[in-house]
């Protein structure tokens, strides 16, 4: 775990040095900086950190045993990442190329999403680490370059190119099926939310937790292989799990709806339909636990709520963004020492050089 501190630690002291939040090169420079750091830490990892990467190793190596690519699409993963393990398989037989591969891309297209979107670079990187997305990636590999995807289709909604953000939206199922929530950004986009709808939000919440195995159901249509986790290890509930994971964004949400209640901030009201759609599925998962998965397309989202929502608090903006980051760090520290088993990051192993 010292190899996280240390990267966690060097990120806030690089990024105070260099004031990113001023200069537009001192930005860049960061951003830049971090991309390396983080690509390379996760890139290098053994097949033993990240519960599903030893899985990854196998696929890769399986599919590079493939006379044709039509032959390998008989592998049960969508076919974009079968077609990027047998395009690489010709680069190498060595898995290690693909995981660092997609480290890069998932790295590239986050910190793409922080630099064009949050108002202060080195808390929403702080976040992007201490609320675990960075090491839930090295797990959920195909879904985190879904995530990846659709990220790029969101810079793409906001600039109302719509064929390219559908297309991405295609790319990204072509690694994981759910993604097809991503056309949730598109309504989330068009759909105005007003100060009247929040007395509608907990009973909302109460209908979609009876609801919750009809809605999986539902979206299996779209993706049938989630039909595979009912009845599996995921289709049970997770109280405790689902619980933490829902009162990030419960809190923060109180915090945002409070600061926007007397002002319209732009982007914003877009991010807190995308937080509201993340309680919603994290509420679905303390019913079915295989809705976690989907929690990750929409709680990405919070690493720019929130420091954008600091930001704009007028009083007592910055001691909230201290009390805020202890706790989050706090939340991760505690998660690493006592639920190891839920990322499978520690302990970290490099890759023999």
């Amino acid at each position: 775990m010292a190899i996280y501190i240390i990267v966690l630690i060097f990120e806030i002291i690089f990024g105070l040095l260099l004031s990113v939040n001023k200069g537009k090169n001192s930005k860049k420079i960061f951003i830049i900086i971090t991309f390396i750091i983080l690509t390379i830490v996760s890139g290098i990892r053994t097949k033993d950190v990240g519960k599903d990467t030893e899985q990854y190793y196998r696929a890769y190596k399986r599919i590079g045993t493939y006379t044709s690519i039509t032959r390998a699409f008989n592998e049960r993963y969508e076919k974009g990442f079968v077609i990027l393990c047998y395009g690489l398989n010709k680069i190498g037989s060595d898995p290690q190329i693909l995981i660092f591969i997609t480290s890069a891309f998932i790295n590239f297209c986050v910190l793409r999403f922080i630099y064009r979107n949050s108002n202060n670079l080195v808390y929403s990187v702080y976040l992007y680490i201490t609320l675990n997305f960075y090491f839930s990636y090295m797990n959920i590999m195909r879904q985190a370059v879904a995530i990846g995807f659709l990220l790029l289709a969101f810079e793409n909604l906001k600039s109302k190119k719509y064929i390219k953000y559908f297309l991405e939206i295609l790319l990204a199922m072509s690694f994981h099926g759910s993604a097809i929530l991503g056309i949730l950004y598109l309504f989330a986009s068009r759909f105005k939310y007003k100060k009247k709808y929040n007395k509608f939000l907990l009973p909302l919440l109460i209908i979609v937790f009876i609801m919750g195995r009809k809605i999986l159901v539902l979206i299996a249509k779209f993706s049938p292989r989630i039909l595979e986790y009912i009845g599996g290890m995921y289709d049970v509930s997770n109280y405790f799990g689902s619980l933490v994971m829902a009162m990030i964004p419960i809190i923060m949400l109180y915090f945002g709806n409070d600061v926007l209640k007397n002002k319209e901030i732009s982007g914003m009201d877009f991010f807190r339909k995308i937080i509201i759609i993340n309680i919603i599925f994290a509420v679905l998962s303390i019913r079915v636990g295989i809705f976690n998965r989907f929690i990750a397309y929409f709680s990405i989202f919070q690493i720019i709520w929130i420091p954008n929502m600091l930001k704009a608090m007028k009083k007592n903006g910055n001691e909230f963004k201290i009390v805020f980051a202890t706790g989050f760090f706090m939340y991760w520290l505690l998660l690493m020492i006592y639920r190891p088993e839920w990322y499978g990051v520690i302990p970290y192993k490099i890759m023999n050089l």
